[in-house]
C-alpha cells in the first residue's frame, strides 16, 4: 500500500506540473494570438502603402515626362519669338523709329467698313 501510495503521490505531484505547463502554454498562447492579429493588421497596412508607393512612382514619372513637354514648350515658345523678333521688329523698334504699328498706320485709306445706324420709324 505504501507504494500505491507513493505512485498516486508522485503522478499528481506530475499533473500538477503538467497543468501548470498548460496554463503557462495558454497564456502564451492567448499573447502570440493577439500578437498574430496585430501583424496581420500591420502587413495589411504595409500592403496599402506599398499599393500607395506604387501609385507615387507612377505620378512621379508622370510628372517628369510632363516637365519635359513644357520644357519643350517653353524652348519652342522662345525659338519662336527669337524668329519671330528676326522677321517682324518689335514694337518699341518700330515707335523708335517713328513707323506705324498697326497695318491701318500703314494704310489709312483702309478701314473697316461700318453700317449706317438705320433709324427706325414705326408709325
Amino acid at each position: 500500500m505504501a507504494v500505491v501510495r507513493e505512485e498516486l503521490h508522485r503522478q499528481a505531484g506530475y499533473l500538477r506540473a503538467l497543468e501548470a505547463a498548460n496554463a503557462k502554454l495558454n497564456a502564451e498562447l492567448v499573447g502570440l494570438r493577439e500578437r498574430h492579429a496585430s501583424v496581420e493588421v500591420l502587413k495589411e497596412e504595409k500592403r496599402g502603402l506599398e499599393r500607395r508607393v506604387g501609385m507615387l512612382e507612377e505620378l512621379r514619372e508622370r510628372v517628369v515626362r510632363l516637365d519635359a513637354e513644357v520644357e519643350a514648350g517653353r524652348r519652342e515658345r522662345e525659338e519662336w519669338r527669337v524668329t519671330s523678333c528676326l522677321v517682324d521688329p518689335p514694337i518699341l523698334i518700330l515707335v523708335h523709329l517713328g513707323l506705324p504699328r498697326s497695318p491701318q498706320q500703314l494704310h489709312p485709306r483702309r478701314r473697316p467698313y461700318r453700317l449706317p445706324k438705320a433709324s427706325l420709324n414705326f408709325v
